[in-house]
């Protein structure tokens, strides 16, 4: 379909009803995969596609139950827009994809803690990333695996300390909570690659990476 045919509302309501009528799925990632521009006029003249769905007359929770996000998932999906360099900014993903937003909050609380579990800094994407205790631990953790420093002064982000320091008491009774000996990591330096090469893994490593 030509971006000309999505000039109003209306014919947006129209191409909507046709895919019901024909069978076709009305998921957002499949609509914007199949017609682009049928996706694009609906945010244009709607805001979203969840409100053009409706708009349409469309039952939004139907058509969102039908993908089954368990953290696994969820994780994968933000892991692959990472490296297709998409935003992951939660306003931007909402606007497409409303019910994965709601699928990460129901299996991880809020945004920033799925992004944490994914490996991916939140401090460039939240505007104010919102640590609880067991993100505190993953991203320790996650940070072990990838012999990055675990000094207090060394760590970042340094809302990770802050919050740790908060949810904890202390950055080394965090450290502890994760399972560590806070005296091994306290003074640490950063690990080069050659040295992560020649290291390979040890027990505190394979249990790490087990937890």
């Amino acid at each position: 379909m030509a971006t000309a045919s999505f000039r109003n509302r209306e014919s947006v309501i129209q191409a909507i009803l046709r895919r019901e009528r024909d069978g076709l799925p009305l998921n957002c990632e499949a609509v914007k995969s199949a017609s682009r521009p049928l996706h694009n006029g609906a945010i244009r003249h709607f805001g979203s596609w969840r409100n053009a769905l409706q708009t349409a007359g469309i039952n939004t929770a139907t058509i969102e139950r039908r993908r089954k996000w368990d953290r696994a998932k969820i994780l994968a999906r933000l892991r692959e827009m990472c490296g297709q360099r998409r935003s992951l900014r939660q306003s931007d993903v909402n606007r497409y994809d409303s019910g994965f937003c709601r699928a990460v909050y129901l299996h991880f609380g809020s945004w920033c803690n799925a992004l944490v579990a994914a490996g991916i800094n939140p401090e460039s994407i939240c505007r104010d990333p919102q640590w609880d205790r067991n993100s505190i631990i993953e991203a320790i953790l996650l940070r072990v695996l990838r012999s990055e420093a675990l000094g207090s002064t060394k760590v970042r982000p340094y809302t990770l300390k802050s919050s740790a320091v908060r949810e904890f008491g202390s950055w080394s009774a965090a450290l502890a909570a994760a399972g560590l000996e806070p005296a091994n990591y306290i003074s640490q330096r950063v690990v080069t690659q050659n040295e992560k090469k020649k290291g390979g893994w040890n027990k505190d490593r394979v249990r790490k990476a087990i937890l």
